[in-house]
Parts: C-alpha cells; structure tokens; sequence
C-alpha cells in the first residue's frame, strides 16, 4: 500500500536522483545531528512556542545547519522546518521538510532517545525519509521503490500476525487517553506490550523490526513526511487514525505491519 499513489506525469525522479538525494540527506542528517548531540544533557534555557510545545538553541541551530546544508547542495529548492517554517515554493517540484529535534521534550529531560527527521517532497508526494539518532548513532532512510536501510543494511518491519503478541510504542499516553479514549482504553489490554519508546524513534524501532506499531493521535508536517516513505518501503502500513493513507499528510499515525494494522485501527 502506497500513501504516495501515482505520480502527475511520467516526469518523477529517477532511482539515480533518489538514490544520490537519499544519500546526501542521511549525511546532513548525521552530520548535523552532532550539533543536537553537542548541547544534550547541558541544562538548555526552554522556551516554550505559542503552541506550548518546547523549544531550545539546539533546536534552532541545528535546523539552520541543516537548512544551510540543503540548500548548499539543492539549491533553489524550498525547506519547510519545525522552528523557521516554509520557503516560498518557487518553480521547484522538490520540498525539503526538517524536524531538528524530534522529541524535544526528551532531549530535554536528558531522554537519549531524540531524534532528527528530515524528508523530501515531490510534487507534494513524500518519496525520501530519514531518521537519524545522534545518541545512538543509528540511521534509518528510505527512498520510494528502494527499500528502507537501517546504517546502509536492509531492514524491515517483522512478521507479528496477532495484536496480543504486538509490543506497540506510543509518543505519550496520556496525550492519546485524552484525544483518543476509546483507543487508548481498549489497546494496552489487547497487546503484548505497550511502551513509550515514542517520537521518531519509535518509528524507527518499527522500521528495523524491533517493535510492531507506532501510533500518534497528533502529527504535523515535519513530523510525519519522513515516516511514509520509511514505513513504506520497510514493509509497514502508515495511515491516519480513520485508516486513510491518500491526500495530504496526515495529521496523526497509526504505523504497523499489515497483519495488524487494521486490528489497531478496529480499537478505535
């Protein structure tokens, strides 16, 4: 199942482009995940957004670092990041999408478990995902029909064909209890384990066959771009909570191997 579905024309990027694109990303990715890594764990001053979400001058300075990178290499073409928001778009069919931090909360609380997320959009389609985890020094990337590679090595969701043997992952319980409660009560008792591995590196411990499900009952866009063509091309299904995986992005996640994603969603 593709989120993607058919391209407009018969114009969309070779495997060369995406192979050379994918891997440029992974090394901005990891290289600028160094400046994340340099401020972990040193007490950082917390602002908070006008949504109440955290934010740092780690945040800031590695989505600058990584926006300088992209458009060091691809340039003229738009970066939309967490922190700086969206270029204007020009004539470009690319999109960049950048997530610095991904988990800042943990990052923040001394949580290794951060992560940078970056993506890039084709005439509005995500076909190239990383993951990158500065702490520990694991990258997940995924580029549409060339598989998904956890450090360069191919990588899969594993083969878990019942929910009451899925260990699943969720961002934060509480914040799926409150906007998801009839999900919340019904999936912790329906499943073998149920842990708080969250952001994006759930997504990548899904990817790389170490859990069987993410679920997100909130996304945006610098948060789920990346994980499409990741889950996709790792074997996995990503959808919103309604099961739609067509339009644009979605706006929450459920992520799994096909065995046991429609019985996540039927908790709903």
């Amino acid at each position: 199942m593709s989120h993607s579905g058919p391209k407009p024309d018969n114009t969309a990027p070779t495997g060369e482009e995406l192979s050379a694109r994918l891997e440029r990303a992974v090394e901005i990715a990891e290289s600028c995940g160094a400046i994340a890594a340099r401020y972990f764990g040193t007490g950082l001053e917390v602002e908070l957004k006008s949504d109440d979400s955290p934010v740092t001058v780690a945040d800031r300075e590695t989505e600058d670092a990584i926006k300088k990178a992209l458009h060091a290499t691809f340039s003229g073409e738009p970066v939309t990041g967490e922190e700086t928001g969206s270029e204007t778009a020009g004539e470009s069919r690319w999109r960049w999408i950048v997530d610095p931090i991904d988990g800042t909360k943990a990052f923040v609380a001394g949580v290794p478990l951060y992560t940078v997320l970056i993506a890039a959009m084709y005439d509005g389609h995500p076909v190239i995902g990383v993951i990158h985890s500065p702490e520990t020094g694991e990258t997940v990337a995924a580029a549409d029909g060339q598989g998904c590679f956890l450090d360069g090595v191919r990588t899969g969701v594993r083969d878990c064909a019942r929910l009451a043997d899925a260990i699943i992952n969720v961002t934060d319980f509480a914040d799926l209890a409150r906007r998801c409660p009839t999900l919340s009560r019904n999936l912790i008792p329906a499943v073998s384990a149920a842990r708080g591995w969250g952001d994006g590196y759930g997504y990548l411990l899904l990817a790389a066959g170490r859990t069987d499900a993410m679920i997100d009952p909130i996304m945006n866009p610098w948060d789920i771009a990346p994980l499409i063509p990741i889950i996709e091309q790792a074997g996995g299904i990503i959808t919103d909570l309604d099961g739609r995986n067509t339009g644009p992005l979605p706006t929450s996640a459920v992520a799994a191997g096909a065995p046991i994603h429609g019985s996540i969603l039927a908790l709903s």
